[in-house]
């Protein structure tokens, strides 16, 4: 962990975004914690309750685009989901439940950007997982875990592109998906 006289601008962008979210930890869900710097990947276990998952399994049959407004749940979750990453969502009206993969890719849109994609796992997937084949340092894969919610940074502090997931193995059985858009500087606070 860097010292506390450290300013922001002498950090690496790995530390930076450790700083970030150590300085905003959630009271209520298990705070994410850092698993890849390159991609920049977090992870928490047992991020949504047994019931919850449950609740979000009932909403769907089959894939399709769930309106956060009007269910408790989702908004719950929703709201969770910003609190953990620390950066509001700007275009936080839906979330993506899917029975087989990713969710649909994201189209370019102006304004706001799509800065991280938070994906909640709703059944443990033996074999399944997330997987970064870009990755720097060598493939990465996160594994399918019932209520593990997986944060993947899409940018990097400098705008830069950050590789993106795919499913491998058996595949995500079922998922919920919330993209993050905001604006660049939000990730540098």
């Amino acid at each position: 962990m860097p010292c506390a006289y450290l300013s922001m601008e002498t950090l690496t962008l790995d530390q930076q975004i450790t700083e970030l979210l150590a300085a905003t930890p959630s009271p209520v869900r298990p705070a994410l914690r850092l698993v890849s710097g390159r991609p920049i990947v977090l992870v928490a276990n047992s991020f949504a309750a047994e019931d919850e998952i449950d609740h979000l399994l009932t909403l769907a049959q089959g894939d399709a685009d769930l309106l956060v407004e009007g269910d408790a749940v989702l908004a719950s979750l929703a709201a969770a989901i910003e609190e953990a990453f620390g950066i509001a969502n700007l275009r936080g009206a839906t979330m993506q439940f899917r029975t087989g993969g990713l969710p649909d890719p994201a189209s370019a849109t102006e304004g706001p950007q799509l800065l991280a994609t938070a994906t909640l796992f709703l059944e443990t997937a033996p074999g399944g997982a997330l997987h970064f084949p870009g990755a720097p340092e060598g493939p990465l894969s996160v594994k399918a875990v019932r209520g593990r919610l997986v944060l993947c940074f899409n940018r990097r502090l400098d705008g830069t592109e950050e590789p993106a997931a795919e499913p491998v193995g058996a595949g995500v059985r079922a998922s919920l998906t919330v993209r993050i858009y905001n604006y660049l500087n939000a990730l540098a606070g």
